[in-house]
């Protein structure tokens, strides 16, 4: 890439475009007025990989094609990497959404012709995209030169397929990360193999099958875990061979079985890509001008692969068990609470897989009953389920002798009249169920009660409240939403079932330790991330921004050019 002139002080901020995992993207203008985007991620003294540095490598080292969005300038400005490019026109997913999820066939070729132009130019220069899908490819803007150009965008999980020198392909390996989309991904990735131009162009592949069909067999397997959902779209994928996924679309089957045949290093045919997607234009007697789906006047949005919607379920929908101010047994269920979905699919997944098995001894993860007062029952997200918030019921013979004076304004005393467990002590806690309701009796007494601070220990805490305490991530953001089996609280109960009665942080304990596998079948635990969490807490300006990480070590090949040895390197 030629070196850049433009000063990043050139260009002025003129709005957000979004925000995501990594950084912010900008609206801009450059000194001449004309529109730019701004990319932006903050930097670290702790981050020595930066994501942004790598893309601007990444386009110096594929250098200038009309697929390709021009980069105006490259550096820092204050705390933050700034990379500024031009500002392209819609992604082809925002098209996709706009038409009801569903592309005509000549719409489909068309974008196919350009995505593949992009993607063979990209493989050209010795490098993979490794998370190509709808979202990353951009048409230009309706006032520029070429509004119909597609574009392929964000590098910042690419990296060299073939030595720099030698020019060899890279090695495999059977235990990489993923990489990549779960919708789009390959079966290789799924596998978590190291990637190769084949992995790019199933991906590819996928994508026109969803342009084309109004949907991915898979798309509707959400909810649990990254780790999860990858194995079960994995199994899905590998049910749905290429002649079934283009049984009612047969002009793309030679393409999708290209693409799903390659070898690992075996090199793809792009002309006979091209020349299969070619060929259904001239057979449609279509051509490269003719409009797509959303240039035509009065388009009717065709609405793609989904389930009819089911009206009755507002009326069939059981009754909640329990109500406001039952007492009750609740037991976290630790599988249940991974897998839950917080928007299920009206589509069953009929290929359904179980979540793999919990770290450690099974016995572990066989959580006791604990009393509670149900405080309110909400409606859940579909018929067979529904929320429940409670108060923790504690019973000691001595009281909050043994819980830390701090703690004790969260509690309140409670007599039962039966006599059924005596007196005890309620502690305010909200907890999501598949089953439950609500209570009122202590309402005024809990309200506004604070429990201690947040990852704080007391000199008075007992051993189970400290190891709780101490166990917290330095911030939580409740993505786990628990699951509870319910049961009355009888007699009959406390004799049947293993119930901890003592315990004063509620579900705390059993929520850290199932949070904890969440985090890390999510990704969020990661040793080589470099966060910079230690040092934000008095960070006002950028409160709100992704925290800097460093980019995975698999994006982290040298991507300068043989000619380039002996300049600099870009600003990192």
């Amino acid at each position: 890439m030629k070196a850049m002139s433009a000063q990043l002080s050139e260009f002025k901020v003129t709005g957000r475009i979004s925000a995501g995992g990594y950084g912010v993207v900008d609206r801009g203008e450059d000194p001449n007025g004309c529109p730019v985007a701004m990319k932006k991620e903050l930097t670290s003294p702790k981050v020595t990989h930066s994501f942004l540095a790598h893309e601007y490598e990444v386009y110096a080292a594929l250098g200038p094609h009309a697929t390709l969005p021009v980069v105006h300038a490259y550096g820092t400005q204050g705390r933050l990497n700034v990379l500024v490019m031009d500002m392209l026109g819609e992604s082809v997913a925002t098209l996709f959404r706009q038409c009801g999820h569903r592309f005509s066939l000549r719409t489909t070729i068309m974008l196919g012709l350009g995505m593949l132009d992009a993607v063979a130019h990209v493989h050209s220069k010795g490098v993979i995209h490794r998370d190509l899908k709808s979202d990353n490819f951009l048409l230009g803007r309706m006032d520029s030169n070429n509004p119909r150009q597609v574009h392929l965008v964000d590098f910042g999980m690419a990296r060299r397929y073939r030595d720099l020198v030698t020019g060899e392909h890279i090695p495999f390996r059977a235990q990489a990360h993923f990489v990549g989309t779960l919708s789009y991904a390959s079966l290789g990735a799924h596998l978590e193999q190291e990637q190769s131009r084949r992995d790019d162009l199933q991906s590819l592949s996928y994508m026109l099958l969803q342009f084309v069909r109004g949907g991915l067999p898979w798309v509707h397997i959400t909810g649990g875990t990254h780790k999860h959902r990858m194995l079960r779209i994995c199994e899905k994928k590998r049910s749905w061979t290429a002649d079934r996924l283009c049984e009612q679309h047969p002009e793309l089957l030679a393409f999708v079985k290209h693409c799903s045949s390659l070898g690992w290093d075996e090199d793809p045919d792009y002309d006979f890509l091209r020349g299969e997607l070619l060929a259904v234009l001239e057979r449609n007697s279509w051509t490269l001008d003719d409009p797509y789906d959303w240039d035509e006047s009065g388009l009717t949005a065709n609405r793609g692969e989904s389930a009819p919607a089911d009206d009755k379920g507002a009326d069939t929908a059981p009754q909640p068990p329990v109500a406001r101010g039952d007492l009750v047994l609740l037991r976290f269920l630790p599988i249940e609470s991974l897998e839950f979905d917080r928007n299920p699919s009206q589509v069953p997944d009929n290929s359904y897989l179980p979540h793999p098995p919990l770290p450690g001894n099974e016995r572990d993860w066989d959580f006791s009953y604990r009393p509670a007062i149900v405080h309110e029952v909400l409606p859940g997200n579909d018929s067979r389920s529904f929320k429940l918030k409670a108060y923790p019921v504690m019973k000691r013979e001595d009281g909050l002798a043994r819980v830390a004076e701090e703690r004790r304004a969260g509690f309140a005393p409670l007599h039962l009249s039966k006599g059924m467990i005596g007196d005890v002590f309620v502690q305010p806690q909200h907890f999501h169920s598949l089953t439950g309701e609500e209570m009122t009796a202590l309402e005024s007494s809990l309200s506004g009660t604070k429990t201690g601070k947040y990852q704080t220990t007391y000199p008075n805490d007992d051993e189970i409240t400290r190891k709780v305490y101490e166990s917290m991530p330095p911030m939580y953001a409740h993505a786990l939403q628990p699951v509870a089996d319910l049961q009355p609280l009888t007699t009959d109960t406390l004799a049947q079932y293993h119930v901890d009665l003592e315990g004063a942080n509620g579900w705390l304990q059993e929520l850290l330790a199932v949070d904890a596998v969440r985090r890390e079948e999510d990704g969020e635990v990661d040793d080589e991330s470099g966060s910079d969490s230690d040092s934000d807490d008095d960070d006002t300006e950028f409160w709100d921004w992704p925290r800097p990480r460093n980019r995975p070590s698999s994006c982290t090949l040298v991507f300068r050019s043989v000619e380039d040895e002996n300049t600099p390197p870009a600003p990192a």
